[in-house]
């Protein structure tokens, strides 16, 4: 009952530390999200959070919560009284800011398309000002209306954007942007308009996820992509995949000739962004080749400045430390008192081996599933599943760089487990693309590589171990 307690007392301080260390940032980032819109047919809206520290004054960040972004606030200084008299006055240093929102703009149009979106202006300077607008090489497909907006102080001021695609504009992605200028302060709205052809054979369209929309130099980005193939039977296309700034210079490419069959067709591609690439706001661009005509999408993300981020945490590097240190501190403490009892019980019980050997079963299961169904696509997901959860590494990993990972691990049955992924890592996604034969060699290749990969147990000989008892029955009495 005492071990009970002390368990129970460690549990509530470890959660009551991390409240404490997690609140002070939380409080500090909890700001209104910010909404950008990304629509098919009508409007549909994205929620994108600012965050402090990225280098740009966004939204719903101002002097007062992110000095790291915005600038610290102007405070109002004393000047010297005149000779004259006597009396004082006080001077100010004019803050000149505003921002759009939503931060970018994505829009998918047929031809002989109109649409209308309505824009926000946030003033976050100290003083009233007048925003002139104007619309950046998509001027063909956007009308302003107001084009000037005067805003006071601290308030919000909207204006409307009108689309509109003629019957006789080709299909393709068109890049842009709507400029917002006052005094010397200029600000942009990105934007991405993709003109698809209603009868076309192909329709796509590309998404980035929530966790992509703001990364940093070195990370991935990830896209969705979704394409729909208006032809009867399946089809093979060729499939460039490309990272663009707002110039539309390539920054990095890569194509694939991929089969589609007839519907809609869905996959992800991923992208390693340089460390050295600048902040700002990029294009994923995908582009299906076939018959000589282009189908095209895009969608925008944005590339954040790592090296703001420690400012963020300065204020609180040391009240951590602090906390970390009583962390283990009171662990050491409570973990010295258990009984040993206690102590050989969680020893003898590990985790992880039975996580990893119920995983190990429960995939056996869905791969015998795949076979009774032929469905090759779900042997990938179930298998690029069974790594990332089995190996600890992120679940967007591909095949290739899963192999990269572990050839730099020590892991069990290395040798099988990077051959099998160099294995299933050149065989073509599409169920048509692979027999039913081959399908069923790989699922049984799989199966036996799991059964490798089970941890084994060592159990003690009952027998034996009541004959030691007997032995030290018979010394006692003697």
């Amino acid at each position: 009952m005492e071990g009970v307690k002390e368990n129970v007392l460690l549990i509530i301080v470890v959660v009551v530390v991390i409240i404490s260390i997690a609140s002070p940032l939380l409080i500090r980032y909890s700001v209104d999200d910010i909404s950008t819109g990304k629509t098919s047919a009508g409007s549909i809206s994205l929620v994108v959070p600012s965050i402090c520290g990225n280098g740009d004054c966004e939204f719903d960040e101002t002097c007062i919560n992110c000095d790291a972004d915005c600038g610290v606030c102007p405070v109002e200084l004393p000047a010297s009284a005149p000779s004259g008299g006597g009396g004082s006055s006080s001077t100010r240093r004019d803050v000149v800011n505003f921002e759009f929102d939503p931060q970018y703009i994505e829009e998918r149009m047929a031809q002989g398309e109109y649409i209308t979106k309505i824009i926000k202006v946030k003033n976050k300077g100290n003083k009233d000002i007048r925003v002139d607008l104007e619309v950046d090489r998509l001027i063909d497909f956007i009308f302003l209306t107001p084009d000037k907006l005067v805003i006071s102080k601290g308030k919000i001021e909207e204006f409307q954007a009108y689309f509109s695609v003629s019957q006789s504009t080709d299909p393709g992605v068109y890049i842009g942007s709507i400029i917002g200028e006052d005094e010397d302060v200029k600000k942009t709205l990105p934007i991405v308009l993709t003109v698809y052809e209603e009868e076309g054979p192909f329709q796509v369209d590309v998404t980035i996820p929530e966790d992509y929309r703001t990364v940093y130099p070195g990370d991935f980005v990830l896209g969705q992509v979704e394409i729909i193939n208006k032809l009867a039977d399946f089809t093979s296309v060729n499939i460039e995949y490309s990272i663009k700034n707002q110039g539309e210079k390539i920054i990095s490419t890569k194509d694939d000739i991929v089969g589609l069959d007839a519907g809609l067709n869905s996959f992800e591609e991923i992208f390693g962004l340089d460390e050295d690439l600048d902040p700002g706001y990029y294009l994923f661009f995908v582009s299906v080749d076939y018959d000589s005509r282009k189908y095209e999408d895009a969608a925008i993300f944005k590339v954040g400045s790592r090296e703001r981020f420690p400012l963020l945490f300065q204020r609180y590097a040391l009240y951590s430390i602090i906390i970390l240190l009583a962390i283990g501190g009171l662990i050491f403490f409570f973990l010295k008192r258990r009984k040993k009892k206690d102590k050989k019980m969680v020893t003898m019980i590990k985790i992880e081996d039975i996580d990893k050997n119920k995983l190990i079963e429960e995939t056996i299961e869905k791969l015998n599933e795949v076979k009774k169904s032929g469905d090759v696509d779900n042997f990938f997901k179930i298998m690029r599943h069974f790594f990332a959860k089995f190996y600890s590494v992120r679940s967007s990993l591909t095949f290739e760089e899963l192999e990269s990972s572990l050839g730099k691990k020590n892991v069990k049955n290395k040798l099988k487990v990077i051959s099998f992924i160099k294995r299933i890592s050149h065989i073509p996604y599409q169920s048509k693309e692979v027999s039913k034969t081959d399908l069923n060699e790989m699922t049984i290749s799989a199966m036996s590589l799991l059964n490798g990969l089970k941890s084994r147990k060592k159990t003690i000989n009952p027998k034996k171990k009541k004959k030691v008892s007997k032995r030290r029955k018979r010394n006692k009495r003697q």
